[in-house]
């Protein structure tokens, strides 16, 4: 669970220090075992528990990070920092491509990347016994007032290890909490089909849902400001304009925040609305980093920002994670000619373009294009699947994934 929080001045300077130290021991840790390709045990432990010994028996850490006495982070830093530089692959024995193929210096060494002062995200990580009441590391801001806390259903007692991010001006608490699974028994299935005008459009065999219709349009007016900052920061060069840029940076910057919070909510809303409502949950694999790229992409500028400002696949993720929470069922297919497929006689509209209604050049029949895109998607995902589970009418049988509540479809053969 994730809240907003609100730290006064004098505890917001005290957690900018706690970062920058947590960086900094990360940093330390990730030169020390890309330079030496490990460490040299100390006693009978191994692991990021023998590393987190060593860094500090070696006397790298700084003394500003040690006067902060908040050793428990610092370790965690380092524990951090072993776990992804050990995760990380080894160096490819050549670089380059084609004629520039050259023998790598670094060829079977794993190199770690480091933590930038300009990363989106700065995370503290912090032991179960680190946060009480309100506060963390209480012997060290007991003086201070509490944070503030914004967000639902507020836990303030928890025994798991929490987390405080720093985003941009912004700070984060996140708490583990946990679910308990509650199974929907609505026996209804629903297809989606992604959009521009409308986010989505669901068909769940009699009726059609319309989801953030023309939400759109609240969205594109801020990338349409965002675009004019942009091109005001561009077109202000030299020294007498750098005060200028730096608040226009700010500004787009605060305009970004604003679509991607917006983004989000919608996101959260619609896969809420879904996971609850309906056992099974159709969805199209989405292709959009495909669609969008300049050399072989068949769409205009405006649709391909439409398609990236929506960020489908991230709602999809969204969706998945409410569908383990509530028991659903999402099923992921592939959306080729489903919107150009008339159906009701199958023939397929080569000529479709990007009109709003669907007219079949055979049978005339007319339909709403995204409505008749909900409904092709519904009708493969009946031909391609048999599912298990008995929902309603429909049967369906799954592939075996990791996940026991999503599943891909595998075509029928003939």
């Amino acid at each position: 669970m994730s809240y907003r929080v609100y730290p006064s001045k004098e505890l917001e300077k005290i957690w900018k220090k706690w970062v920058s130290a947590v960086r900094k021991v990360y940093n330390i840790s990730i030169e020390q075992l890309n330079r030496n390709q490990g460490y040299t045990k100390v006693g009978k432990k191994g692991g990021k528990h023998g590393f987190r010994t060593w860094l500090k028996q070696s006397g790298l850490i700084p003394q500003w990070c040690r006067d902060l006495n908040v050793s428990k982070i610092l370790d965690n830093a380092s524990m951090e920092a072993y776990t992804a530089w050990k995760e990380t692959a080894k160096q490819p024995k050549s670089v380059g491509k084609g004629k520039n193929l050259v023998p790598n210096p670094q060829a079977g060494l794993k190199i770690a990347k480091f933590r930038s002062v300009r990363d989106h995200h700065l995370t503290i990580q912090f032991d179960p016994t680190a946060y009480k009441a309100g506060r963390w590391m209480v012997s060290t801001t007991k003086h201070l007032p509490k944070p503030e806390f914004k967000g639902q259903d507020f836990c303030v007692l928890t025994d798991g290890s929490t987390e405080l991010t720093y985003n941009k001006g912004r700070w984060f608490a996140h708490f583990p909490v946990e679910f308990d699974i509650e199974p929907t028994e609505t026996k209804k299935v629903i297809a989606l089909d992604p959009g521009v005008r409308t986010f989505m459009t669901g068909f769940d065999g009699t009726d059609f849902l319309e989801f953030a219709n023309n939400d759109f349009q609240r969205i594109a007016k801020l990338c349409s400001h965002l675009d004019k900052l942009k091109s005001e920061h561009d077109k202000s060069k030299g020294r007498t304009h750098k005060r200028r840029r730096y608040k226009l940076r700010i500004a787009m910057e605060r305009l970004r925040t604003k679509i991607r919070s917006l983004r989000t909510e919608l996101h959260k809303q619609v896969a809420s609305f879904l996971a609850r409502n309906y056992d099974v949950i159709v969805l199209p694999t989405f292709e959009t980093s495909q669609m969008v790229v300049k050399k072989k992409r068949k769409l205009k500028s405006q649709t391909a920002r439409a398609m990236m400002t929506w960020a489908f696949y991230q709602f999809s993720q969204i969706l998945e994670h409410l569908c383990n929470r509530y028991g659903s069922k999402l099923v992921r297919i592939t959306e080729e000619y489903t919107s150009k497929t008339c159906t009701k006689c199958g023939h397929i509209h080569r000529k479709l373009g990007s009109s709003m209604n669907f007219q079949c050049p055979r049978c005339g029949y007319e339909i709403p294009r995204d409505f008749n895109g909900a409904v092709g998607i519904f009708l493969k995902a009946m031909w391609d699947t048999t599912f298990l589970n008995n929902v309603g009418d429909v049967v369906l049988s799954v592939s075996d994934t990791i996940d026991s509540n999503v599943y891909d479809v595998m075509v029928c053969p003939g």
